[in-house]
């Protein structure tokens, strides 16, 4: 496990600088790496957590939270995102969903690396207030179905809509994982009991400590004065063949 250990954390360490907490990349590590799909949505989840948190934090101390904002996207996502993690499904019909997940993720990623020229100022009309709330509420239930925490599909379509500036944008994606994340947790625990797999999920627990140490990092350092343009082009390589994976177990499965 220690190679997956420093995968987890060089992941955690990219993500944090950008406001992601890198579920989108987690779930395709786990894949190659053969690790049971019912404890695949559950460490995830518990990953973006631990990432966001620290940017959370360094978003709001400099000032960059809108809460009026905010508040549309998280209204219906918590309650979807913990509905999603209730559902129980089949490996063959996860597979499908999960790849299918993972290659919408990789192109996102890719659409998300055009940035706009200039500073937005914000949608504050009528539109740019409500769509939050269906935005949110179909990426809350994807969020617990499959361990993605969201922020992967929100930025971009945030950017590509022009309702508010990149840093208003990045707090936003943090805590929309963040709460998505816990949600969909406390429902694929409940799974997890029931599969009698604690046990199994204590044992990934140097995975935990893995993102920790990243995600500290990675928000002191802030790789976004890197080139995040090339980190999320190889990243979404990456989601495209654990996606193609999956779609060709899916097939033989």
């Amino acid at each position: 496990m220690t190679g997956l250990v420093v995968l987890f954390f060089l992941t955690a360490l990219v993500y944090a600088s950008a406001g992601f907490g890198g579920g989108s990349a987690y779930l395709p590590l786990m894949v190659f790496w053969n690790v049971d799909y019912r404890l695949l949505p559950a460490i995830a989840l518990i990953c973006n957590m631990i990432v966001v948190s620290g940017g959370i934090f360094n978003f709001a101390r400099a000032g960059h939270f809108n809460w009026r904002f905010a508040l549309p996207f998280v209204l219906l996502s918590v309650p979807l995102a913990w509905l999603g993690g209730q559902i129980d499904i089949d490996p063959k019909t996860f597979r499908l969903i999960l790849g299918l997940v993972l290659i919408c993720s990789a192109v996102m990623l890719l659409l998300d690396g055009v940035k706009p020229d200039k500073e937005i100022k914000g949608n504050t009309g009528l539109f740019g207030k409500w769509i939050g709330v269906p935005i949110g509420g179909v990426l809350g239930i994807i969020s617990g179905i499959t361990g993605i925490g969201g922020g992967v599909f929100l930025a971009p379509v945030l950017h590509g809509l022009r309702l508010a500036p990149a840093k208003v944008i990045a707090a936003t994606c943090s805590l929309f994982i963040f709460v998505n994340s816990g949600a969909g947790f406390a429902a694929q625990a409940q799974k997890l009991a029931g599969y009698g797999m604690w046990e199994q999920l204590l044992d990934h627990a140097p995975l935990f400590f893995g993102v920790l140490m990243g995600g500290l990092i990675g928000n002191y350092i802030s790789i976004r004065q890197m080139s995040t343009t090339s980190i999320k082009r190889v990243t979404a390589v990456i989601l495209f063949a654990a996606g193609g994976r999956l779609f060709y177990e899916w097939i033989y499965l």
